[in-house]
This record gives C-alpha cells, structure tokens and sequence, in this order.
C-alpha cells in the first residue's frame, strides 16, 4: 500500500508491505521536495517498487489510491512532462519484474495516508517496526490484517 502527504512543495510518502499471510514486512517513509500532490504519489510508487526490489520480490501487488498515477502507469503514458524522469524509473522498475500497480479506494488505503501523515508531521525518512510510529497508523494497520 502506498499513500503520500503534500504541502508546500514538501512531501512525505509511505509504504506498507504486507504478505500473503498478512503479516507487516516493511513500513517505509521518505520525506522529499514534490512539486504536486501527483509528484508525490509518483514518488511514492517509485519508493514502493524500489523496496520491492530491493528486498527481492519477484511478484508484488501495489496498492494505492491516486487513479491518476495508476492509469498513467498502466499506459504507460506520461501524464506529466516535468515528472518524465521518475515516470521512466517507475516504468523500468516494473518492466524488470512481475509487479502490479493497481487502484484501491481511499477507504482502504488509509493505514499508508496516517503512515505519510506522521512522517510528514516529523519530517520523517526510514524504515520502521509497527511498534516505533503513532498509535493512529498503528490501529489502521491492524485492521488490515
């Protein structure tokens, strides 16, 4: 799952990874410069592709909210000129390997919006144990699983 938070050209995203078995793996956040609130969820898509990779994964469903993005990526259309280089890392990374980037309501999706919204709050960059970030994000992580 993979959400974003944005304001003043300042961003925070998250990701959370979660297994078939629904336990959390990986809770991930970056603080960044974004020009838009669609920087922002592209560079939260890039930073969930990026950990997928990085930790192996062969074969990852990502979840987030913004249909923009997700139409853009399922195209593979570049909806937005200034954004091109992040649109073709997004692109490499999942042409090199079996992930999905797919469309979830908000509703569903707000467990990574608190996670972004607490590391926003902090200016927060870094991997976490469930046990390190605000009870908030940590109730809506339960109720995934």
């Amino acid at each position: 799952m993979v959400d974003a938070s944005f304001k003043n050209r300042m961003a925070a995203v998250a990701v959370i990874s979660i297994d078939e078995v629904n336990e959390v793996k990986i809770l991930s956040t970056r603080y960044e410069k974004a020009s838009s609130p669609i920087d922002a969820e592209l560079r939260g898509l890039l930073l969930a592709l990026q950990v997928c990779f990085e930790v192996g994964w062969q074969n990852s469903h990502i979840l987030m909210d913004s249909n923009e993005v997700v139409r853009a990526v399922a195209s593979r259309n570049i909806s937005h000129w200034a954004l091109a280089h992040i649109f073709l890392d997004v692109f490499n990374l999942l042409d090199s390997r079996l992930y999905m980037v797919k469309w979830t309501p908000r509703s569903r999706n707000v467990a990574a919006h608190e996670l972004a919204k607490w590391a926003f709050g902090l200016k927060i960059s870094g991997n976490f144990k469930v046990q390190e970030v605000a009870p908030v994000v940590v109730a809506n992580i339960l109720s995934l699983i």
